[in-house]
């Protein structure tokens, strides 16, 4: 159980680091 919820949390910050990388590119020129 706990091996499930590390893996989920490192999967839910991978996604916002691809998130907020797609929004700074986005952003920048």
């Amino acid at each position: 159980m706990k091996k499930l919820n590390f893996y989920g949390g490192l999967a839910f910050l991978l996604l916002f680091l691809c998130s907020g990388y797609y929004l700074l590119d986005s952003v920048l020129p």
